[in-house]
């Protein structure tokens, strides 16, 4: 019995926290760009979110640890042979504070509800703090493609390339966790009749599904991933993956690339503009930013061009 409450209670325990720390994750992020003068205060708010959602999690997991108990699904007195299942027993629902139905409710805001306001309002500052602060770095002149280094288009391709990977993070998380929280609400309240152990599998499998899809995002979005990632492969013989990896990169990005390079312009600035903490793409940047030229450099260019 202690181990079947146990089984039962990690496993809500697991969903909880793996939902929490990507919300959290979204709010240090959020933190860290939109107030970057308080990095020193980073560190212990990272610690407080860690033991918040720590702390919820397992407040969320106590009424599964309670409730769970061994079910007799088969059982043979004469042959002294019984077959129990571990599972949530509704007479225990109903001696408990909180009934079922309330727990469902209760978990589906604060499980997949508060976590998605979460995240959809932080990634949604942090993408308009960064287009805020790129489009002031950028003014509008005659011939913008003519002045335009390929530095400072490399920069733009990046920008798009974040809002990209914000954008595939939240609709990721929004669709990979709703249908496990539909099931339970409609198998709680009765809507459909029965307990349907394959549609549970399946819905269970989406939700965990994105736990694992939130690295891969990540890193087809980074340009030194993949560069190390198709090395990998083509010292094992397989160099067709490079050529695939780049038809799909540029699949994701001509869209973008052709909107922004009709409408922006490079103007001689040497501050950069935001990047996304946390990510990959920072080294990268400051790298080429170094490198890139100045601000005299810009206006005898402009002035060249000019005179010709």
């Amino acid at each position: 019995t202690a181990t079947c409450k146990i089984a039962g209670s990690l496993q809500g325990f697991g969903i909880f926290l793996s939902t929490f720390s990507i919300a959290a994750i979204a709010l240090d992020r959020y933190v860290l760009v939109i107030f970057p003068t308080k990095r020193k205060r980073q560190h212990n708010l990272s610690l407080l979110f860690f033991s918040l959602i720590w702390l919820i999690s397992i407040a969320l997991a106590l009424p599964l640890l309670i409730a769970s108990d061994l079910n007799t699904i088969f059982e043979d007195h004469n042959c002294d042979i019984s077959l129990r299942i571990c599972h949530e027993k509704n007479e225990i629902w109903q001696q408990m504070p909180i009934g079922k139905e309330a727990y469902t409710l209760a978990v589906l805001v604060t499980q997949y509800a508060l976590p998605l306001i979460s995240i959809v309002f932080a990634y949604t500052r942090i993408a308009h703090r960064m287009q805020g602060q790129f489009a002031v770095r950028m003014s509008s002149c005659a011939n913008s493609l003519a002045i335009m280094s390929h530095r400072r288009r490399s920069v733009v391709e990046r920008q798009r390339r974040t809002h990209l990977l914000l954008m595939c993070v939240v609709i990721m998380f929004a669709v990979a966790w709703l249908p496990l929280n539909v099931f339970h609400v409609l198998n709680t309240f009765g809507i459909v009749k029965g307990f349907s152990v394959p549609l549970f599998a399946l819905c269970h499998v989406i939700a965990m599904g994105s736990a694992c899809l939130n690295p891969v995002s990540y890193a087809f979005f980074n340009h030194n991933f993949r560069q190390q990632f198709v090395a990998m492969f083509e010292q094992a013989g397989i160099s067709r993956l490079r050529g695939i990896l780049a038809h799909l990169r540029k699949k994701c990005m001509l869209g973008g690339r052709r909107k922004y390079a009709a409408t922006s312009c490079t103007v001689a600035s040497n501050n950069s503009p935001p990047m996304l903490p946390g990510t990959l793409h920072n080294e990268e940047f400051y790298e080429e930013h170094d490198a890139a030229p100045k601000e005299s450099e810009f206006i005898l260019r402009i002035n060249m061009v000019n005179t010709v």
